[in-house]
């Protein structure tokens, strides 16, 4: 059995596999030991295939996210210490960059139950009032000096003259669709965009800069993939029984930080709501975005010493709503090239609506508006 390079202290005294890593590019398994107490572990181990050519962007970009996710585990978790009540991530136990091996403590004792979609209100504010913990932690990163040294060197586009090896830091721009680095999907998307959603094409660069350019105080470090497969919760919410179903005592915790990196907290939360919660909830997106920006507000006196959100930053609920109808539509622009999934005929509703309403008020792309 082969194991990773633990703590002395550690007894390892079975091993097994959990599932296997999108594209066969490795495995997580179950590590039982019997010191320094009898419990499990969690081991994910990257053991790549072959790349199809020097320059395949979608391998490079897999290897990136794995030395980003262990770049996160070793820099940045520890910081989420003052909202870990409400915002847990696993406790790091190894890492080995070498082997590709990353030890963590295993969730799923205290936060025994898999998300996968449909989640009703109860689920849907816990997995909120995470993201606003979390980006209330790393809020405003390229203006703070403390967390600029944490964030590394941010990895740019484009990722063909980049050694995976070499990478010490996270994405300069988070979420696994970041058209930059999605070159495939985008060639995809003009070569077989269907006629009822041609609307969009116009707009694709023009979102994409928004995003970048955004005021650096209304930006954060974002988890990236906000999916109901990297989530667990502390009980059932469907279970009648359990004292812990409810908004106030569920709790969330997430893993996967492959696609951990600077953008908007929008980009979370339409990857969120536009896959993940129950389309129930979609009636009125407002509530669910005024969840969130309640939580963020207080998450952030609570990391940043008291001080008020919108005071110190200008970060207002119409700035998140503006950041959101920008996040719309390149989530959109991502479907159409990959594939649709979730909620995404309610996306598509959204980033029509959205687009007609920036053309009724003589919005105009910035390619087109000369800048």
């Amino acid at each position: 059995m082969s194991t990773p390079t633990l703590p002395p202290s550690y007894t390892v005294t079975s091993k097994s596999q959990i599932c296997s890593l999108w594209s066969n590019y490795g495995s997580i398994s179950r590590l039982h030991i019997s010191s320094p107490q009898n419990t499990s572990i969690i081991l994910k181990s990257i053991r790549p295939p072959p790349p199809s050519s020097p320059n395949d962007e979608s391998h490079i970009r897999k290897l990136i996210s794995y030395r980003v996710e262990r770049y996160f585990y070793t820099h940045l978790s520890p910081l989420l210490s003052p909202v870990q009540e409400s915002t847990k991530v696993a406790d790091t136990i190894a890492i080995n960059d070498a082997s590709g091996q990353l030890v963590l403590e295993d969730l799923a004792i205290s936060y025994p139950v898999t998300c996968y979609g449909s989640l009703s209100i109860g689920p849907t504010t816990s997995v909120l009032t995470w993201l606003a913990g979390f980006h209330a932690t790393f809020w405003a990163p390229e203006t703070s000096p403390a967390l600029s040294r944490k964030i590394g060197s941010p990895i740019q586009p484009p990722l063909s003259v980049r050694s995976p090896g070499a990478t010490d830091g996270i994405w300069e721009r988070g979420g696994y669709w970041y058209l930059a680095t999605r070159s495939e999907e985008l060639s995809s998307l003009l070569d077989n965009w269907h006629s009822e959603e041609k609307y969009l094409t116009r707009w694709i660069k023009d979102v994409d800069r928004r995003i970048q350019s955004e005021n650096k105080n209304w930006k954060t470090i974002i988890h990236g993939d906000v999916k109901g497969a990297n989530i667990f919760l502390s009980s059932n919410p469907r279970s009648s029984s359990s004292s812990s179903s409810s908004p106030e005592g569920l709790k969330a915790a997430l893993y996967d930080f492959q696609y951990c990196g600077i953008s908007t907290p929008a980009v979370d939360l339409v990857y969120f709501i536009g896959t993940t919660v129950d389309r129930t909830l979609l009636k009125d997106p407002d509530t669910l975005l005024t969840i969130y920006y309640t939580h963020l507000k207080k998450a952030y006196e609570t990391t940043h010493e008291g001080k008020s959100l919108e005071e110190e930053t200008g970060y207002s609920y119409k700035a998140l709503k503006e950041q959101w109808d920008v996040a719309v539509v390149d989530w959109m622009r991502f479907m159409g090239g990959w594939g649709i999934w979730g909620n995404w005929r309610w996306i598509r509703e959204q980033a029509e609506a959205i687009v007609e309403k920036w053309e009724s008020e003589g919005r105009v792309p910035v390619d087109q508006a000369g800048n």
